[in-house]
């Protein structure tokens, strides 16, 4: 069994003083739209076209916060820069893309969450006499979904399992595919953790059981559902970026693709729909009706 033991926070007084007057505070003039929205409006359009990603798909307030890292990233002055820059250099557009849209994984992520996987979902997984289908939509760089083989290997259920990971970011998957990462990031996990992993320098390899095992795809969840039934499907943490009408479409497509008493895990402050036919079993996992 994979130990998962990661950790993945005086006196009265005399006389009341007479109030002075309060000094008049002129109102404050009323803000006028900066100069530079239509040209990061124009920016952002410029790249989510050519990242075959819908613009109109994602919260503007969001995208706006990460524009600066984006720029900071592309070391441009200003939209305009990043724009020539990219029209240019279009084998940059995959990791400004990357950039604005900040995918977050990590190994045996919200321990809460794992320890409910191995004591819940595992069990009924081991149950079933064919192959369990899992996914992990928009998985960044795979990390979770590598805790989630290592999860499957402890219990004997990775041989005659299928996992899938997808995002629309070529660049992640890529990083996903190669299975190498940084020593940083598997540096705060316990040594039965990382016993799993072959170091080179700086850098951590993935065991070669764990890349085998998983299937990488570049898909678009905006447009594009991998059939189910699956058994196990992540989404977590990309919702709350989406429009509200987005967002929904693509939790009702998710949910429609999830076996009948499937499990669904999302993030901590993702929210699926109301009667969806989902029950929610532990922290951040629903189960669908059977």
């Amino acid at each position: 069994m994979v130990n998962l033991d990661c950790i993945y926070f005086e006196g009265l007084t005399r006389q009341r003083p007479r109030a002075l007057p309060r000094p008049r505070v002129a109102a404050p003039a009323r803000s006028r739209p900066s100069e530079e929205e239509p040209e990061a409006a124009r920016f952002l359009s410029f790249l989510f076209e050519r990242l075959g990603v819908s613009l109109e798909a994602y919260r503007t307030k969001a995208l706006h916060r990460r524009l600066p890292a984006c720029l900071r990233f592309l070391r441009a002055k200003d939209c305009r820069s990043a724009e020539a820059l990219l029209a240019s250099r279009p084998d940059l557009v995959s990791a400004a893309g990357s950039v604005m849209l900040l995918g977050v994984t990590e190994f045996c992520r919200d321990r809460a969450v794992f320890d409910a996987l191995q004591e819940i979902v595992l069990p009924a997984l081991e149950t079933t006499d064919r192959r369990s289908r899992v996914w992990s939509a928009a998985c960044s760089e795979g990390r979770e979904l590598y805790s989630i083989a290592a999860l499957l290997e402890g219990v004997g259920l990775l041989e005659r399992a299928e996992l899938l990971g997808t995002d629309c970011r070529a660049d992640a998957i890529a990083r996903a595919a190669r299975g190498e990462f940084s020593a940083e990031s598997v540096a705060g996990l316990d040594p039965g953790w990382q016993r799993h992993f072959q170091r080179e320098q700086n850098r951590v390899r993935v065991p070669a059981s764990w890349r085998l095992a998983i299937r990488w795809k570049v898909g678009n969840l905006l447009t594009t559902t991998e059939p189910g039934p699956w058994d196990l499907l992540l989404w977590r943490n990309m919702a709350i970026y989406l429009t509200a009408d987005a967002a929904t479409r693509v939790w009702r497509n998710l949910i429609h693709e999830l076996a009948p008493g499937g499990w669904l895990v999302c993030g901590k402050a993702d929210h699926p729909p109301k009667h969806a036919g989902l029950a929610r079993v532990a922290p951040c996992i629903y189960r669908k009706h059977a």
